[in-house]
């Protein structure tokens, strides 16, 4: 449905001449007054057809107060009366390349030709970091499908205070294990606000010398807080992929713009063993919250001589039993895939997510 055509109707009617008590000199200017009524009547019963007038979808603006309340709009305008149209809002990412709905469609039933409505969706998961977005707005008009201007946008482009996290050039590495020697795709990352970031996150899809699939992986780092560097590492030890078969890959990144909850759990000591299987972080931690949890994460972080965030290492804590003011014992070990970092590293700190 590319034009549409709105028909105006002047609806027609008979102008009745008021007869009055008049003398007869009044007779020709009856007359007169008669022909003059004709002529309107005969004026009023053609119909007169308008313009065509193209049925407009607008895709409009987008707005945030938070990274949780994006809202993404749009605009039907140049409808007939009683048009049937369902109205919607379409979304896609660099990561995604499907469009998707943001949510369920806004039905109208049209009363006015040239009326507009306006309609919005709240992106129910949010917005990350270093996503690209993309949206439409789309309309179904009496079966047809009619499709608004694709635009977009980045965390950047809002108007809300986050973390930004900036990407350098990623490398291809071999690492050795205990029996093989691993592929990692390590990149540096460096947090560039003054706020300090959720995870950070990475994909990498392998693939041999012939092009070939070989799998994907996927890495993290918890956080970088504010002006903090660092390297998200994205290894192929949990996937059974070794180095000799990995000749290429592709890579995704992006990142949570909001620090995770971390407030009530502190750490008392904490004692780090490399020199024997299990490599472990131990330690004592208090619970000050009143909202005990019944799991936490236990993050270790590790650092270089200049506080370069290295990689992490998590694992989970039961946490069901430890009443409030209370301390409690705790045990992160550290995996195959991330020993090498552990042994590079100066220092390290514990944390918790809750």
């Amino acid at each position: 449905m590319n034009r549409r055509k709105i028909i105006s109707s002047i609806g027609s009617g008979s102008l009745l001449a008021l007869a009055g008590c008049l003398n007869q000199d009044s007779s020709s200017q009856e007359d007169t007054t008669e022909q003059a009524t004709g002529t309107e009547n005969e004026s009023e019963e053609t119909t007169e057809e308008s313009e065509p007038q193209e049925f407009e979808l607008r895709t409009l603006g987008v707005s945030a107060d938070g990274p949780d309340s994006v809202v993404l709009s749009g605009e039907i305008v140049g409808y007939n009366e009683g048009d049937d149209i369902s109205a919607h809002i379409q979304i896609k990412t660099n990561q995604n390349d499907e469009w998707v709905p943001t949510g369920e469609r806004f039905s109208f039933r049209a009363e006015h030709i040239t009326e507009s409505r306006e309609f919005s969706r709240v992106l129910s998961n949010g917005v990350r970091g270093g996503v690209e977005y993309q949206y439409r707005a789309t309309a179904e008009v009496n079966g047809e499908m009619l499709y608004g201007e694709t635009r977009s946008f980045n965390i950047q482009d809002l108007d809300i205070s986050s973390a930004q996290i900036e990407f350098g050039e990623p490398e291809l590495i071999g690492e050795d294990t205990a029996s093989d020697t691993i592929a990692v795709v390590e990149v540096p990352v460096e947090n560039v606000s003054e706020f300090d970031s959720g995870e950070i996150s990475g994909e990498v899809r392998w693939f041999d010398d012939q092009n070939t699939y070989l799998g994907d992986s996927y890495g993290s780092l918890y956080t970088l807080r504010a002006g903090e560097s660092g390297y998200l590492r994205v290894s192929s030890y949990a996937d059974g992929l070794n180095q000799d078969s990995i000749t290429n890959f592709e890579l995704t990144t992006d990142y949570n713009i909001t620090p995770p909850e971390s407030e009530g759990i502190d750490v008392i000591d904490s004692n780090l063993n490399l020199s024997e299987y299990p490599w472990t972080v131990t330690g004592r931690a208090t619970n000050e919250r009143s909202d005990s949890p019944n799991r936490v994460d236990g993050i270790v972080r590790f650092y270089d001589g200049s506080a370069v965030v290295l990689g992490d290492v998590t694992d989970t804590q039961d946490t069901s039993n430890v009443p409030e003011g209370s301390n409690w014992e705790f045990e992160i070990r550290i995996l195959q895939g991330d020993i090498a970092v552990a042994r590079e590293a100066d220092d390290y700190e514990v944390i918790f997510d809750i």
